[in-house]
């Protein structure tokens, strides 16, 4: 496809044709990955992880959790077209 043709959006290419419907399957993508992430995120929600006492024990008591929410999807990967 020329470049002239060519229409990018939130990094996915489509032709003039299907850009509407090309953008609406990004938007969806989208929107499950900031699910995922917020489901993974959710048990953090509110706790104090500084160099406290309390935030110390948080991070033990959470290693589990945090270890989760750190490591990135495959589906983030291929949003981002890192594969």
């Amino acid at each position: 496809m020329p470049d002239s043709l060519a229409y990018e959006y939130r990094g996915a290419i489509c032709c003039e044709e299907c850009f509407d419907e090309g953008t609406k399957k990004r938007d969806f993508e989208r929107q499950e990955i900031m699910t995922e992430e917020q489901h993974k995120l959710k048990p953090l929600e509110g706790l104090s992880f500084g160099d406290s006492v309390i935030g110390r024990a948080n991070r033990e008591i959470m290693k589990p959790q945090i270890e989760i929410a750190r490591k990135e999807s495959g589906r983030i990967k291929s949003y981002e077209n890192r594969k």
